[in-house]
């Protein structure tokens, strides 16, 4: 098995205050939370990675191509997200607990 590697964060108060409530509400660590965030946008971060790479060697067709193909995976993946919190809501909602 590969070895995870560990990565020291820094978070504003705003963001991490956010996390924290996302982590009581989902009985996860803050560090699980944040590693399924990354994951889920890995694939994103892998198109803008290679279009930047693609833009420092000159090669902004394609780059640009890649922009727009990662800016597109970012809205799906940004209407799941707010999909999967309504439910969420909805569940909470159902077992009369306080509205997210």
């Amino acid at each position: 098995m590969a070895r995870k590697k560990r990565l020291a964060l820094a978070l504003p108060d705003e963001a991490d205050q956010v996390l924290t409530e996302i982590s009581e509400i989902l009985n996860k660590p803050k560090t699980t939370i944040v590693t399924e965030i990354f994951l889920e946008a890995l694939p994103t971060l892998q198109i803008v990675a290679k279009m930047l790479a693609e833009a420092k060697t000159g090669t902004t067709d394609s780059a640009v191509l890649a922009m727009a193909k990662a800016l597109k995976e970012a809205g799906i993946q940004l209407n799941q997200a707010q999909f999967d919190f309504s439910m969420l809501q909805i569940e909470q909602n159902k077992k009369g607990g306080k509205s997210v």
